[in-house]
């Protein structure tokens, strides 16, 4: 499959679409590039913590440029963002597991 595809899709939020952007296209290298590239965007980040199926590669590029200092926040990584449920969620069920995090204290990042 290829990077932008048109055609009737269904996406992960529910909603109908009439093109999809499969960012399983991207290669190693790719995602190696952009990681290079966000992780001077973004700064500092302790740790890549990528939402299943589309943020996990990008997230374990990523994490090759985490600083692990403490006081930087966590990087909640996907790959395409719709209506931000994914990351809401994903904020959500980390901040959940460790209850002495805040809002601030989680960031996140797509490609798309």
């Amino acid at each position: 499959m290829a990077l932008f595809n048109l055609g009737d899709y269904i996406l992960s939020s529910g909603k109908s679409s009439n093109f999809k952007i499969d960012c399983e296209a991207l290669s190693s290298d790719d995602l190696l590039g952009l990681a290079n590239l966000m992780a001077k965007k973004i700064g500092g980040f302790r740790q890549a913590i990528g939402i299943p199926r589309g943020g996990l590669r990008l997230a374990t590029a990523l994490n090759a440029h985490r600083s692990n200092k403490l006081y930087n926040p966590l990087l909640l990584v996907d790959d395409v963002l719709t209506t931000s449920r994914s990351l809401d969620l994903g904020k959500s069920l980390i901040m959940a597991m460790d209850p002495k995090l805040k809002d601030s204290d989680i960031i996140g990042t797509v490609i798309f």
